[in-house]
């Protein structure tokens, strides 16, 4: 990838170092909730051993009619012990399930906002990919590649990146600060006329339909930094 291309793109660690989420919770939320899952398993499985296990233990044994005294001279049949035990995980997955349904739920609806400024960069980088290959295939001797056109792009893009690095920080204000914003609304300036004015006129382009798509990205993201105006 050329520098000027590579300059541009929004890479995984920039876009956590920005937002301070793991693009995983994004990029794959499966794999990040089965994680989540297994963590609070182990602590309430392991952590519980002193608190819930004990108790679950004594409830099984009284069920069973084991006397108090026989409990502590330890007059237990084994098969109570693993009874227990199978109670005591069972519990911890239910739990276990129980956290991360909730903990889920709530964090969706906590970075609705940024995963969709998720898919913009996605969106965005995808175009710069585009680029390359265009690069690629130039410098692998096809003829007929514009250069002009590919500046205007280029152009655009620096200005779109502009734009997606500022949502970026301030949907990471709301989540931190919902007042900030309230008390800062030229935040909300974009870059998005700036993008238009680089429109190309030639339609039949090969990079005009890369323009469009950058242009596309520009005016979803200005249209999310207006939903954290209206919903904030």
């Amino acid at each position: 990838m050329r520098t000027d291309v590579e300059d541009l793109k929004i890479t995984d660690s920039r876009f956590e170092q920005i937002t301070g989420i793991k693009i995983d919770r994004f990029r794959n939320p499966g794999v990040k909730i089965a994680g989540d899952f297994i963590v609070d398993l182990f602590y309430i499985l392991f952590g519980g051993s002193f608190i819930i296990f004990p108790i679950i233990y004594y409830l099984i044994c009284h069920f069973f009619g084991v006397s108090e005294l026989d409990r502590l001279l330890g007059n237990v049949p084994n098969w109570l012990f693993y009874v227990a035990v199978i109670v005591h995980i069972g519990i911890s997955v239910i739990i276990s399930i129980i956290i991360a349904i909730i903990t889920n739920k709530l964090l969706h609806r906590k970075l609705a906002n940024l995963r969709k400024l998720f898919l913009e960069v996605e969106n965005y980088n995808q175009v710069l990919k585009a680029i390359d290959i265009k690069d690629q295939l130039e410098d692998a001797g096809n003829q007929g590649i514009n250069l002009k056109d590919r500046a205007r792009v280029l152009e655009a893009l620096k200005l779109t990146r502009e734009d997606l690095i500022r949502a970026l920080k301030t949907e990471k204000i709301f989540r931190d600060n919902k007042d900030f914003i309230d008390q800062n609304p030229a935040i909300f300036t974009s870059n998005l006329a700036s993008v238009r004015a680089l429109q190309i006129s030639d339609k039949a382009s090969e990079w005009s339909h890369l323009l469009n798509q950058t242009l596309q990205v520009a005016v979803e993201v200005q249209e999310e930094m207006q939903r954290f105006q209206n919903h904030n």
